[in-house]
């Protein structure tokens, strides 16, 4: 199935190479912020929510990691993975307008939500898995 899949997708007629945003075209972004991620593939920080909806988003995605840890079916906190479809909440956090503003200035308008990753960095021994989670940063 997936080499059939890899052979559809090969013959298609199609550009994967990066194409650099306008910095012309912005209207969140600044033209230094966009020259920025063009030569280097990344931009940050950025202040999304304020306390208040960051509180609500962390409590939204406790109630949904308990969701899924009490159904005893195998997902634990790192599979909320493609759930935007399905979560009404991932799909409004997906569709903030600050974020897509954002993203507008660097892919264009046209954005499509076909996946979303949530995953949160629990203890081992709450997850239920042994595995260790080695700290990171975005710099």
């Amino acid at each position: 199935m997936f080499d059939e899949k890899q052979a559809e997708l090969a013959k298609l007629n199609r550009d994967l190479r990066f194409k650099p945003a306008n910095p012309d075209k912005a209207r969140t972004l600044t033209a230094e912020q966009v020259a920025f991620y063009n030569t280097n593939g990344y931009l940050k920080p950025f202040r999304i929510f304020d306390q208040s909806q960051t509180r609500a988003n962390r409590a939204y995605f406790d109630f949904l990691t308990a969701e899924i840890e009490a159904a005893d079916d195998g997902r634990n906190a790192y599979s909320i993975n493609g759930y935007q479809n399905t979560c009404r909440g991932l799909w409004d956090l997906t569709m903030t307008d600050v974020i897509l503003d954002l993203v507008a200035d660097i892919v264009g308008p046209d954005i499509v939500s076909w996946g979303c990753h949530f995953f949160c960095k629990l203890a081992a021994i709450r997850s239920g898995s042994p595995g260790i989670r080695m700290w990171h940063t975005g710099r």
